[in-house]
């Protein structure tokens, strides 16, 4: 019982591969458990082991959470404390037996990484002495990595780029997944497996390490767009989020062929390989709806709301010159028309890509119109240099649900229109997508609220 409690309790000494393993796995079935009970028995909450990594379906888009749900959540904190403080100290010690810095310990608190952390740690031998011989480690992937800086960078990138277009292609067309697995699993491998078989044969520079898992996501991006799998816009889009966390895997991979030269380099990929698919399956295993996120668009029009409701019903075709934001390709409003007045009416709204289907379900003229969105084309038309794609987040990185148009009187001749639609993105993760889902509809929103203005002005002379 003593050795149990100095494993969990005492930072001092060093633990194992195998002990932190089977430990840190013990100490995960006891917590989820143990929340999933208690949201149960005492909140009437349901928790799921994907919540861990993903925003739970009753946290609102801002992050919010309802009032019955805050005494909850207080408590998993409170609960997690002695978890997190155990977690904690057996990395720490566990970085100590492989001869790594105990600052690595803080990657224990990033989302997502933790878990590609924790395989890395469980499958690192601890460190040997001085004594010991490293009469090396027999590898055939030793044999295959050149000892010059430049054949061993071209290999380790060629290795890492190939391995993780092969984890996109698994992810996007067998599991239909753009989650934590794809945005972050895999450029923290492109970067930390990129170091440690850069450095193989010889320490390497830290900034040789980061360049190697910058060279390694521009490799992939190019083989994605070579098998068309992905088109140049997204590609643009997921760099701000794909290059950092590959430059971090690559600090944490340089930390490790650093302080443990003698590593043996196959088990720890061949671990992450399997680590981040096992993932990305139980993110595909989560079948619940996405977060219903709302966004509204604003103007003042010169023209009474009786004049702005004919415009927004239905409008003529805008003549105005797409900017060059559409021009890369996303989906731009076109015109609108409509199949009989009142609740149950079909409003057609036109795109480039095909028409937004929505019915009717709100007519209080002249003040508001509201609609579900019974079909929507795909967002965007992608753009590949070889091939025309055909990629799944094309039809769901946009779901639209419902919309509407408000009109308040300001007098004076005046309206406030706003424009709102509720929309769910499957693209994970949400804190990163939804700034990019909100500026697509604000620029379609001001598109036509701009058109609405200029018509309506126009008819009130």
């Amino acid at each position: 019982m003593g050795n149990i409690l100095s494993l969990l309790f005492s930072p001092k000494g060093k633990v194992d591969r195998l002990r932190y393993f089977l430990a840190g796995l013990i100490l995960f079935f006891i917590k989820y458990n143990f929340d999933r009970v208690i949201a149960e028995v005492f909140f009437d909450v349901q928790w799921f082991i994907e919540y861990y990594i993903r925003q739970p379906d009753y946290v609102n888009a801002q992050g919010e959470l309802p009032e019955k749900f805050q005494h909850f959540y207080l408590f998993l904190l409170a609960t997690a404390i002695p978890f997190i403080y155990m977690g904690v100290v057996l990395t720490i010690k566990r970085l100590r037996d492989i001869g790594m810095t105990a600052w690595a310990s803080l990657l224990f608190f990033v989302p997502f990484i933790n878990l590609l952390f924790f395989a890395i740690l469980s499958v690192l031998p601890s460190k040997l002495s001085e004594q010991e011989t490293v009469e090396s480690r027999q590898e055939f992937i030793g044999r295959l990595i050149p000892e010059s800086k430049f054949g061993a960078a071209l290999l380790s990138v060629g290795i890492v780029s190939v391995l993780s277009t092969l984890l996109m292609v698994l992810s996007v067309q067998y599991l239909e997944d753009y989650g934590w697995g794809v945005f972050v699993g895999i450029p923290f491998f492109i970067g930390f497996a990129g170091a440690l078989l850069y450095g193989y044969h010889e320490e390497r520079t830290l900034g040789e390490c980061v360049s190697v898992g910058s060279i390694g996501v521009l490799f992939m991006f190019a083989l994605l767009l070579v098998i068309a799998l992905e088109g140049v816009i997204c590609l643009l889009m997921a760099a701000p989020m794909a290059f950092p966390i590959a430059w971090l895997g690559a600090i944490v991979g340089y930390y490790v062929q650093k302080d443990s030269p003698d590593v043996q380099v196959t088990p720890v990929i061949v671990a992450l390989l399997v680590t981040i698919p096992a993932l990305m399956g139980l993110e595909d295993q989560d079948d619940r709806l996405a977060p219903l996120i709302p966004a509204t668009t604003e103007i003042v029009i010169d023209a009474p709301p009786e004049v702005v409701w004919e415009n927004v019903v239905t409008f003529a075709h805008i003549e105005e010159e797409p900017d060059w934001f559409f021009k890369t390709g996303l989906a731009y409003p076109t015109h609108a028309t409509i199949e009989g007045t009142g609740v149950g009416a079909v409003r057609h709204c036109m795109f480039t890509t095909g028409p937004f289907v929505e019915p009717i379900t709100v007519w209080d003229e002249p003040h508001l119109l509201k609609f579900s969105v019974a079909q929507h084309p795909p967002a965007m038309e992608e753009w590949n240099p070889f091939y025309s794609i055909h990629t799944p987040h094309i039809h769901g990185y946009f779901e639209s649900q419902e919309g509407q148009f408000l009109l308040t009187d300001l007098g004076d001749g005046k309206t406030h229109l706003a424009g709102t639609t509720w929309y769910r993105h499957n693209v994970w993760p949400n804190m990163y997508w939804k700034p990019w889902s909100d500026l697509i509809l604000h620029r379609i929103h001001d598109r036509v609220l701009r058109h609405i203005k200029r018509q309506s002005e126009g008819d009130s002379i």
